[in-house]
């Protein structure tokens, strides 16, 4: 599997590398993602939203610095495209504890999100990939 990120993923990524509190958060999003197949992926995450596309999940993710568990870690979004390729498009992360920390995302974001990935997917070489960080 490729990984690719969204440009609003990586803002936000960057936004709360910043916090002491999330210092750690790409290495936790690169642990998490190490190693897995689609199917291992498709098991721990939640379907949000099926396209003739791709698949939108939503994961849990542990803050290693928190020192709490998944539920008061981050959110994550991930695509999953519907192809042959198992390309892997990260959408949106968020941190549910601290002053970063929100509940869920609306569904006005979510909505975001999808059309976000419908612009991007058909770009998908050209988005940054993981191997790039």
């Amino acid at each position: 599997m490729e990984y690719f990120y969204l440009p609003s993923f990586k803002a936000a990524i960057k936004k709360l590398k910043k916090k002491k509190a999330y210092k750690k958060i790409v290495a936790d999003l690169t642990f998490f993602l190490s190693n897995k197949t689609k199917d291992q992926l498709l098991q721990t995450g939640i379907l949000i939203s099926k396209d003739g596309l791709f698949t939108l999940h939503k994961f849990r993710l542990k803050n290693s610095v928190s020192g709490k568990g998944s539920s008061s870690g981050f959110r994550f979004y991930l695509a999953l495209t519907i192809s042959d390729n198992d390309n892997v498009i990260l959408c949106s992360i968020y941190s549910k504890d601290g002053s970063q920390g929100k509940e869920n995302l609306t569904a006005k974001e979510v909505i975001e999100i999808l059309k976000s990935i419908n612009k991007e997917i058909e770009a998908l070489p050209n988005l940054e990939s993981l191997k790039d960080w």
